[in-house]
């Protein structure tokens, strides 16, 4: 026990792939990177959490929670649709382009605060003519879409949504007007003299006071209702996290923690040339000609759970502490099936690399996480007992030689893999579970709670 903290959940995992192009590169090749000297084909960090995103079933993220929109459309679909039909339910008579300018608007206040917290925290001794321009300053200032993929949860979407129509209900009352570039006015009155250029009425002034009142009570308003959403960012962005926009739409720190996956060994690659044959030409040949690039391989991948800011964005997703437990439990169970079991890969139709891990081994405790990537430094040779088992070999050896360095440091091990009880890791970790995956989920969690040192995840 560590004064209450639960630590890490870490996963090492074998993914055995055949003639496969999991992930393509620019050039349509299979990624790949550089590690103990010789090449590696690779599975991007970033595919992974697509994929797991992505995953369906009775263990996908979507079956516990609502997940995140990540688009550049957020406003001009979501959030301008959503508005649209919430004016009409209301009866609200408006000119058609209105609800489309209030979106803009709100959109505007957003990436306004966005860009004037980048220029306060901005240390540069660039000249301002030479700066970038900021998001609200490129391209189209009457679009609604974003120049980058933004992330929202579906409450901040409909919280987001809210304050366009109560732009809408103030257009109608008179209160303000909006531009077709979104931006507030004060509505036009007539006034005769109409006031000089140079010195303008009291009236006018006061209407603009109230107007920018009106502009900045819009901009505090999203933050009170974004801030009491808590982790209504969605599951997936609690779990992976966001980049921020300003003070309005904060940043979330994720807390699972993916690395990209290489082969244990050199890369085993090929070309595969292929065709499509045109059947209505007379001899049946080829219409089409091409090459791609196919990989087979053992792979290693890593993954993190930090726990504990796990528990503590929890907090105010599920208040009740016996369901929070209970939910914080299912995440668990969810991300490990996920990560042993999630599909990914281009080129499904011709290749289905469809596949599921060889090896996985969990450990439990509040020790500094440590990938066990050193073990394939020296990239693996398959002999005679083949690639599986000289790959769960080696990863025993520098397993047993890493605890005997740092006993102190050594945590709960799990362990599951192809071979049984003769398999050498089984010789190595304690925890040996042979029962499948589902008991190692139940262990591994159980050992989450008791490093905790409580029944219960709150407090």
């Amino acid at each position: 026990m560590s004064n209450g903290k639960m630590g890490f959940l870490q996963c090492h995992v074998f993914t055995p792939v055949s003639d496969a192009l999991l992930v393509r590169d620019m050039q349509g090749l299979h990624k790949r990177s550089r590690f103990g000297g010789v090449s590696r084909t690779r599975i991007s960090s970033q595919s992974e959490k697509f994929w797991i995103r992505k995953s369906s079933g009775d263990k996908s993220l979507s079956s516990l929670s609502e997940l995140a929109v990540r688009s550049r459309l957020i406003f001009s679909i979501r959030v301008f649709e959503a508005a649209k039909a919430a004016v009409e339910a209301e009866g609200l008579v408006l000119d058609k382009d209105i609800v489309s300018f209030a979106t803009l608007a709100v959109k505007k206040m957003i990436v306004a605060a966005k860009d004037e917290k980048e220029k306060k925290e901005k240390v540069s001794d660039t000249p301002a003519e030479e700066e970038a321009p900021t998001e609200s300053e490129e391209g189209d200032v009457t679009s609604l879409e974003m120049k980058q993929v933004i992330v929202l949860g579906q409450a901040e979407i409909w919280a987001i949504t809210s304050e366009v129509v109560r732009l809408c209900h103030m257009v109608k009352d008179g209160l303000i007007q909006i531009t077709a570039k979104g931006d507030i006015e004060a509505p036009m009155v007539v006034t005769a003299p109409a006031p000089s250029q140079d010195k303008k009425s009291g009236k006018e002034k006061k209407q603009k006071k109230e107007l920018s009142k009106d502009a900045k009570k819009t901009v505090a308003n999203l933050k009170a209702n974004l801030a009491v959403l808590g982790a209504s960012c969605g599951l997936d962005t609690l779990l992976f996290g966001r980049m921020g926009m300003g003070d309005v739409i904060k940043g979330v720190d994720g807390c699972v923690y993916v690395a990209h996956s290489f082969t244990v060994h050199e890369e085993l690659s090929e070309g595969d040339e292929f065709a499509a044959v045109d059947d209505l030409t007379e001899n049946g040949g080829a219409g089409h000609l091409n090459n791609t690039e196919l990989a087979s391989g053992l792979y290693y991948g890593y993954k993190v759970i930090d726990l504990d800011p796990l528990r503590e964005g929890l907090l105010k997703y599920v208040p009740e502490d016996a369901l929070r437990e209970k939910f914080l439990r299912d995440i668990l169970d969810h991300l490990i099936w996920l990560f042993t079991t999630r599909q990914m890969g281009a080129k499904k139709g011709s290749t289905a690399p469809f596949t599921r891990a060889s090896m996985l081994m969990v450990e439990v405790g509040t020790s500094q996480p440590a990938s066990l990537a050193q073990a394939f430094d020296r990239p693996i040779r398959p002999g005679k007992a083949g690639m599986h088992w000289s790959a769960c070999t080696a990863l025993a050896n520098f397993l047993e030689d890493r605890n005997a360095c740092y006993p102190e440091l050594r945590n709960k091990e799990f362990v599951m893999a192809v071979g049984g009880p003769e398999n050498p890791l089984f010789k190595v970790v304690g925890q040996a579970v042979t029962m499948g995956i589902g008991a190692i989920v139940e262990a591994a969690t159980a050992a989450a709670f008791a490093e905790a040192g409580k029944t219960s995840v709150g407090g």
